[in-house]
C-alpha cells in the first residue's frame, strides 16, 4: 500500500487485477472468459508500456517528456513485484482461453504454450527488434 501512495499509476494494475479477480464470481462461459482475455491483455500492454515508458534516467520518449515534462528520477528495472503481475496476467489469460476450450481446455498446455511465447518474445524477439530499431 506504500507504493500505491508514492506512485498512484500503479492503482491501474492493481484495478485491472482486481477486475480479473472480480470475474471469477461470473458462472463460467463465453462471457467470462471474454472478460478476463480482456483485463488480462490490458493488464499485460500496460505492464510492458509502462515498463518501456520510465528508463533509468526518465522518460524514454520524447512525446511523454514533452506532455508531462521531465520526472525527478527515473526507474530501475522491474522487480519481483512487477514479474509476479505480469506472469499472473498471463495466467488469468491462458486460463480464459482455455475456458474458450482452446486445446481443448487443457488448461496446463494452454499455460505452457502462452508462458513459453512470453519467453521466447521476452529473451528472442525482443532484443533481435532491439537491434533492428538502433541500426535504423
Amino acid at each position: 500500500l506504500g507504493q500505491l501512495a508514492l506512485h498512484s499509476w500503479l492503482g491501474i494494475a492493481v484495478a485491472l487485477w482486481l477486475l480479473c479477480a472480480g470475474s471469477a464470481f461470473l458462472p463460467p462461459g463465453r462471457t467470462r472468459s471474454t472478460l478476463l482475455l480482456l483485463f488480462s491483455t490490458c493488464g499485460i500492454l500496460f505492464l510492458v508500456l509502462e515498463g518501456h515508458a520510465i528508463g533509468f534516467s526518465g522518460w524514454n520518449w520524447l512525446w511523454l517528456e514533452n506532455l508531462t515534462g521531465p520526472l525527478a528520477q527515473g526507474q530501475p528495472a522491474m522487480g519481483a513485484g512487477a514479474l509476479l503481475l505480469l506472469t499472473i496476467f498471463l495466467l488469468i489469460f491462458a486460463f480464459a482461453l482455455a475456458e474458450r476450450g482452446v486445446l481443448r481446455g487443457d488448461a496446463f498446455v494452454v499455460a505452457s504454450i502462452v508462458l513459453l511465447v512470453a519467453l521466447v518474445t521476452t529473451f528472442v524477439l525482443y532484443p533481435v527488434l532491439s537491434l533492428f530499431v538502433a541500426s535504423v
